[in-house]
């Protein structure tokens, strides 16, 4: 994950496999780190909705072999924006993007 204002601004970036090993605890640590003074409301949401996430990750990756080569993206800043999708999984050549909102 990189953070120079030449590359992409992004507060979580890996490929499956990470996303879905990595404590979600430490994500949600990356996530805070990347946009500062959150409210305790949005760190609610992301420990309610990263390990989610990591589920359905998971179930991709048991179901589809290509799986491992697929990318997950949080809080991705647009550019010349401030604002952030939630999520954006790359996969097969496709872009997914999600805005997680409540239960």
């Amino acid at each position: 994950m990189g953070n120079s204002s030449d590359e992409a601004r992004f507060g979580w970036g890996s490929d499956f496999p990470e996303f879905k090993d990595t404590a979600a605890t430490v994500i949600v640590s990356h996530l805070g780190r990347f946009l500062q003074n959150v409210s305790e409301s949005q760190t609610l949401a992301w420990e309610d909705y990263v390990p989610k996430l990591q589920h359905e990750v998971d179930e991709v990756l048991q179901a589809d072999s290509d799986a491992s080569r697929y990318w997950a993206i949080l809080e991705y800043e647009l550019p010349m924006e401030s604002r952030r999708p939630d999520c954006i999984l790359l996969a097969k050549g496709a872009v997914l993007v999600l805005e997680l909102k409540g239960k």
